[in-house]
């Protein structure tokens, strides 16, 4: 985000974007629900309430993810859901 940012004060030379420490995702939909801060990050998707209270999501990017195995077997072909079920522990 300190790449976007600058690339965007590079053209907005008015504006002055500052970076609080990491409040997490809750903590900070919490803190732009609460008008302490502007525009908060976040890597989960707003629940129900947070939608309510007036949160509002855009996506702005992804992260490209390859899970690479020395199994020389079949093609093993996962869902994005498995692979978020897997690495919560499941």
């Amino acid at each position: 985000m300190a790449q976007v940012a600058a690339a965007f004060q590079k053209r907005n030379p008015h504006m002055h974007i500052a970076f609080s420490p990491s409040l997490g995702s809750t903590g900070g939909i919490k803190a732009v629900l609460a008008g302490a801060l502007d525009l908060g990050l976040s890597a989960r998707p707003l629940t129900a309430e947070e939608l309510q209270q007036g949160a509002v999501a855009v996506e702005y990017g992804r992260t490209p993810l390859i899970l690479v195995t020395s199994y020389k077997g079949a093609a093993i072909n996962f869902t994005l859901e498995q692979i978020a079920y897997l690495y919560g522990g499941g």
